[in-house]
C-alpha cells in the first residue's frame, strides 16, 4: 500500500518557514481561516505562522489529522509516500505532485510535548528525501487523478496498488 499526503506549498522546499509569504501567490492557502494552522501576516519577510510544512523535510514526518487519531495498521514501514500541494484556487481543486519517500516508522502513541503544534498527534516518519527538480513536478492533477474520487477533508489517503502505480508512473 502507499500513502499520499496533501499539504500547503512552502517556498523554502519544505525545510524552513516561507520567505515573503504575502508576496508569493503559491502561499495563498495559508492565509485562509479554514486552514487549521496559525497563519502568517501579509507583511512577513519570514513566515510567522506555524505549520508542519515548514519542517516537513527537516523532521521527515507528518501528523495524522484530526488530532487524537493514529495512522493505524494500514500504514506500513516501507510504504511509498507521495507528496502533493494545493495549487492556486481552482475549481475543482488541483494539486502538484512534487516528491516521494518511504515510511520508516509510525507513532503508536500520541505525542506529549511542550510544542503545542505536536501535542496530541501521532506521526508517520519518512526516509530523508529531496523534492523532484521543479521541471519534473506534475501540476494540474485532480483528486480523481490522485485518489480516484473527490478528496474532501483530511490530509492523507491510502492508495490502492493501482493508484500508487499510476502516481509512480507520473514521475518516472
Amino acid at each position: 500500500m502507499a500513502i499520499i499526503i496533501r499539504h500547503q506549498y512552502n517556498n523554502q522546499q519544505w525545510e524552513a518557514p516561507c520567505q515573503n509569504p504575502g508576496k508569493d501567490l503559491r502561499c495563498h492557502q495559508c492565509f485562509k481561516k479554514n486552514v487549521a494552522i496559525e497563519p502568517p501576516k501579509w507583511s512577513d519577510e519570514i513566515c510567522s505562522g506555524h505549520c508542519w510544512e515548514q519542517y516537513l523535510r527537516k523532521k521527515n514526518r507528518w501528523g495524522y489529522a484530526p488530532k487524537g487519531r493514529f495512522f493505524g495498521e494500514r500504514a506500513q514501514i516501507g510504504d511509498d509516500v507521495y507528496f502533493v500541494f494545493r495549487q492556486l484556487d481552482t475549481s475543482p481543486q488541483l494539486y502538484t505532485l512534487w516528491a516521494v519517500s518511504k515510511v520508516v516508522s509510525i507513532d503508536e502513541t500520541l505525542r506529549r510535548s511542550n510544542d503545542t503544534d505536536e501535542n496530541g498527534y501521532s506521526f508517520v516518519y519518512f526516509e530523508p528525501f529531496m523534492p523532484l527538480p521543479e521541471k519534473f513536478w506534475k501540476p494540474n492533477l485532480s483528486s480523481q487523478d490522485l485518489v480516484g474520487e473527490v478528496w474532501g477533508s483530511g490530509n492523507h489517503r491510502y492508495l490502492t496498488v493501482t493508484q500508487a502505480s499510476h502516481i509512480r508512473s507520473l514521475i518516472e
